[in-house]
């Protein structure tokens, strides 16, 4: 997803190898990212996207303290911009795996209502706005 993220805001990237051999196809920004478990890339090549200005997408972290890769999703974690809190990083109790607990959900839906990406539904639920 950070990859992807990164081609959608730098179309630039898109002309450089490995992804030179797409053409022709419209680029347009994702409204949000939600990276569970992530990590930065290891290839040099795919690391070099992500280099220079922090990305600007909305972006929702979630990680686990028991995560052996708890400290690279952190450093992926400062690959996005918290400019006018466009970042949010929920920390679980748990592991390399999604998070049990309804509040980390909570926080997601609140995170997206807050950006429009979803709407407020009656009762404290959401609806998308696609």
């Amino acid at each position: 997803a950070t990859i992807l993220t990164s081609l959608l805001e730098k179309p630039d990237h898109v002309r450089r190898p490995p992804f030179d051999a797409v053409d022709g196809v419209a680029l347009e920004p994702w409204k949000m990212v939600v990276l569970v478990g992530g990590m930065e890339p290891r290839d040099h090549r795919l690391a070099e996207l992500l280099s220079g200005e922090t990305l600007r997408t909305p972006s929702v972290h979630m990680r686990g303290e028991k995560d052996k890769l708890f400290e690279p999703g952190g450093r992926l974690l400062s690959r996005y911009s918290d400019a006018d809190g466009q970042r949010l990083d929920i920390v679980h109790a748990g592991g390399h795996t999604f998070p049990r607990e309804k509040e980390a959900y909570e926080q997601l839906r609140d995170f997206a209502v807050q950006r429009g990406i979803l709407t407020a539904a009656p009762g404290g639920g959401a609806a998308a706005s696609l």
